[in-house]
C-alpha cells in the first residue's frame, strides 16, 4: 500500500515538473524590471501631446511614447520617486534622432538641480547608452 502512494506521488511530480518545465519563465526580465527605476517613478513634464501623454515614457511599452507638444520650443519629463534613489546608467530610446540636444539632471527638492551628463548635439542613434563615472542619488532625474 505504501509503495503504491509513494509511486503516485512520484508520478505527480514528474507530471508537475514536466508540466512547469514547458512554462518559459523569464528571470532576465523580472531582473530588468526590479533595476529599472523608471518603472517605479512618478512621470510628469513640461507639455506633452494628447495621443503621447507623458505616463507612456515608463509603461515599459516598446509601441508607446511621451512627445513634447509640437507647439512648446522645447521641454522636460521628470521621473520622480518617495525616497532617493541610485542612478549610475540610463538608457534613452529615441522614436527619431532628431532632438538638438538634450541632458539628464537630479535634484533633491525638484527646484534646484544639477546637470549629469548631456549632449549639444542629435543622438547618434535612438537607443543611447549613458554610463556615468560614478552613481548618483537623487529622487528626481529629468
Amino acid at each position: 500500500m505504501m509503495d503504491k502512494i509513494q509511486k503516485r506521488i512520484g508520478t505527480w511530480l514528474l507530471v508537475f515538473s514536466l508540466i512547469f518545465a514547458g512554462i518559459p519563465f523569464s528571470l532576465e526580465r523580472v531582473r530588468a524590471s526590479e533595476s529599472n527605476l523608471a518603472f517605479s517613478a512618478l512621470a510628469s513634464a513640461k507639455s506633452s501631446e494628447t495621443q503621447n501623454p507623458v505616463q507612456n515614457i515608463n509603461d515599459g511599452q516598446a509601441s508607446t511614447r511621451w512627445a513634447q507638444d509640437g507647439e512648446a520650443p522645447s521641454s522636460w519629463v521628470q521621473l520622480s520617486w518617495d525616497t532617493a534613489q541610485t542612478m549610475k546608467s540610463f538608457r534613452i530610446l529615441w522614436e527619431r534622432r532628431n532632438a538638438q540636444s538634450y541632458q539628464l539632471e537630479i535634484s533633491e527638492d525638484g527646484s534646484t538641480w544639477k546637470n549629469i551628463s548631456g549632449k549639444l548635439s542629435a543622438p547618434k542613434s535612438t537607443a543611447v547608452e549613458i554610463t556615468l563615472p560614478g552613481a548618483k542619488s537623487a529622487k528626481y532625474l529629468r
